[in-house]
């Protein structure tokens, strides 16, 4: 990302496949060479469609507050196919400049609707 963000949440949509990533990793970084260091560890569910053009079932990765402009997802494996494919991948936060405005601004106490909402 071009500035630290914050995230909150990830969102992986999902399908029934073997393709389906299986055990993933949430990493941050203060620089692209790394090091890396694990936020959030967690196994993607095979669920939904089976059908490649069906509509993603969403699974939430969430319980994490962490600040990066160097972010990476790993997939680790899948469930057994020689490709590892999914039907979408959003990221929920905010970019971390706007909290230092409204500390300068002496609004901070409103940080937490940033990502509340």
């Amino acid at each position: 990302m071009k500035a630290e963000h914050v995230v909150t949440k990830l969102r992986i949509l999902c399908w029934k496949s073997k393709e389906m990533p299986c055990d993933c990793f949430l990493q941050v970084s203060n620089s692209l060479e790394g090091p890396w260091s694990c936020v959030q560890s967690f196994k993607c569910q095979m669920m939904g469609s089976s059908a490649r053009n069906g509509a993603g079932v969403p699974l939430d990765i969430d319980g994490f507050y962490t600040i990066s402009r160097y972010w990476r997802l790993v997939f680790a494996n899948n469930y057994g196919a020689s490709t590892t494919s999914f039907h979408g991948l959003q990221f929920f936060g905010y970019d971390y400049r706007i909290s230092r405005l409204l500390e300068q601004a002496k609004l901070i106490e409103y940080e937490d609707l940033l990502y509340e909402n």
